[in-house]
């Protein structure tokens, strides 16, 4: 018997990646207290259930990502998102706001620029 077989039920997950270029400013920050920009990179993590046969389907999920991180691009954060921080936690609750709705399994959105990244994750169980 292989050690996975598509016959058994397996949880698993599916990861979609891009990236964005924004301005922002986080006030009373020693290194983001002025207005400048950053390149984002932003990964989402939806759990998947396989079974007999199916393949993990990825492109609605792409897709919603990249639509989202599309009208994020080159803007100011600051004004794109009131009400939320323009920082990392700020984005990746953002985007996971925007997805849950299509896509109730996401369990992780991790957002990153230069050196730094955020990851926050859900137990959906």
């Amino acid at each position: 018997r292989p050690f996975c077989s598509l016959e058994d039920e397996v949880r698993s997950s599916v990861t979609v990646r891009g990236a964005f270029s924004a301005s922002h400013l986080v006030p009373g920050d020693a290194v983001c207290g002025r207005q400048h920009g950053h390149t984002w990179s932003a990964s989402v993590t939806a759990d998947v259930q396989l079974g007999s046969g199916k393949r993990i389907e990825y492109s609605g999920l792409q897709a919603a990502l990249l639509r989202v991180l599309s009208e994020l691009d080159h803007k100011d954060l600051n004004v794109m998102l009131p009400g939320t921080p323009p920082t990392l936690e700020g984005v990746a609750s953002l985007l996971r706001e925007r997805l849950l709705s299509d896509f109730p399994r996401v369990t992780e959105v991790v957002v990153a620029h230069e050196d730094v990244s955020v990851r926050l994750e859900w137990d959906l169980r």
